[in-house]
């Protein structure tokens, strides 16, 4: 009990640490540009407490069993048995996409202000794209995210911690599915708010313009009305991805999981 409880405040303080030093870099402006709104601020957030969680996985010292009778560990096993399908799915549905972000910046695309003058009167238009530093790095973060949900399920999976009865083990596995469960949630919180990030940045560009003179102008894209579409998208975007992480922070996980984890494990 004790070696658990060292186990879960070692977590706690880790992760709180992961996301303070991320919500004072951004704050600071260490992340450039892409650091500076609320909804980009939280991301950072998240990011930061899905580091924390791997880095309390990586680091965690090797803990050795006392009494006479061991139970096998979960040693070479697979987040499967600590996570439900739906669980292990959703960090992909939501990251995945951020992946392919840069190719946004294919094609060529009109930017800057528009003047026209003539005998007829002047007129002044701008046109936006996507910025290229802003969609390399949700792709970068999206690509990172991965790879620490992917490092933190695999620590909690295989790391070795003898046991030396049932309770013991159902203990130990409930605590490992609990931390399983919260850096999901923050994986997938992670993804939403990139996606959120996106749907911010894509709404400008819809409302570029172009003049061929002062009478004749239009947009240069075909669906300008979808730009309160895209920022009400990601207002609810952001929305899950804070309702998403709250979820994965609650106590509770699949029973049926917990007991074929410990039987098998016996």
């Amino acid at each position: 009990m004790a070696t658990l409880a060292a186990y879960a405040a070692r977590t706690r303080r880790s992760r709180l640490w992961g996301v303070v030093v991320a919500f004072v870099a951004s704050g600071a402006g260490l992340f450039g540009s892409a650091g500076g709104s609320l909804g980009q601020r939280i991301a950072w957030i998240f990011a930061g407490y899905l580091v924390g969680s791997a880095a309390a996985e990586v680091l965690s010292p090797p803990r050795s069993a006392s009494g006479a009778i061991h139970t096998a560990s979960l040693a070479m096993r697979v987040p499967s048995l600590l996570l439900p399908a739906w669980a292990r799915m959703l960090p992909w549905l939501v990251l995945v996409p951020c992946l392919a972000s840069p190719l946004l910046l294919l094609g060529d695309h009109q930017t800057g202000v528009t003047r026209v003058h003539d005998t007829t009167g002047s007129a002044m238009v701008t046109a936006s794209w996507f910025s290229a530093p802003a969609l390399i790095t949700i792709a970068v973060t999206a690509t990172v995210a991965l790879a620490f949900w992917r490092l933190t399920l695999r620590q909690l999976a295989r790391r070795r911690l003898p046991v030396d009865s049932r309770a013991a083990a159902r203990l130990d596995v409930l605590t490992r599915a609990l931390s399983a469960r919260a850096v999901s949630g923050a994986a997938a919180a992670l993804g939403l708010s990139l996606l959120a990030g996106l749907a911010y940045l894509g709404a400008e560009p819809l409302m570029s313009m172009t003049c061929t003179s002062p009478v004749e102008c239009h947009y240069l894209y075909a669906w300008p009305a979808t730009h309160d579409l895209l920022q009400n998208a990601g207002g609810l975007l952001l929305l899950a991805a804070v309702v998403v992480f709250w979820l994965g922070r609650l106590a509770r996980v699949d029973l049926s999981l917990l007991r074929s984890a410990v039987g098998s494990s016996q």
